[in-house]
């Protein structure tokens, strides 16, 4: 499944350069490109960064918190929503 979306955000990555190149008309301008393959090199370079470097992982503590308390919201969402708004365990 992991492979199906990697293919899904490959072509749709595509579709947006290609878009935004026919938009701008610079099919064969090379800073375009160049700047574009930097960009997207960055972006890979800076998720694994996050994903193997740190021990922490802060963006993904953070997400799975989120998944957790949204899940126990789904199943108790009345006292979910009054600890929502108690300040006094602040």
């Amino acid at each position: 499944m992991k492979i199906v979306f990697f293919i899904f955000h490959l072509m749709l990555f595509g579709f947006i350069s290609y878009w935004l190149a026919k938009k701008n008309n610079c099919f064969r301008n090379k800073l375009f490109w160049s700047a574009l393959a930097y960009h997207f090199v960055a972006g890979i370079s800076v998720g694994l960064i996050y994903t193997f470097y740190y021990e922490a992982n802060d963006t993904f503590y953070y997400f799975n918190t989120a998944v957790q308390l949204a899940n126990y919201s789904k199943e108790n969402f009345i006292y979910a929503l009054t600890h929502l708004f108690d300040y006094d365990e602040i």
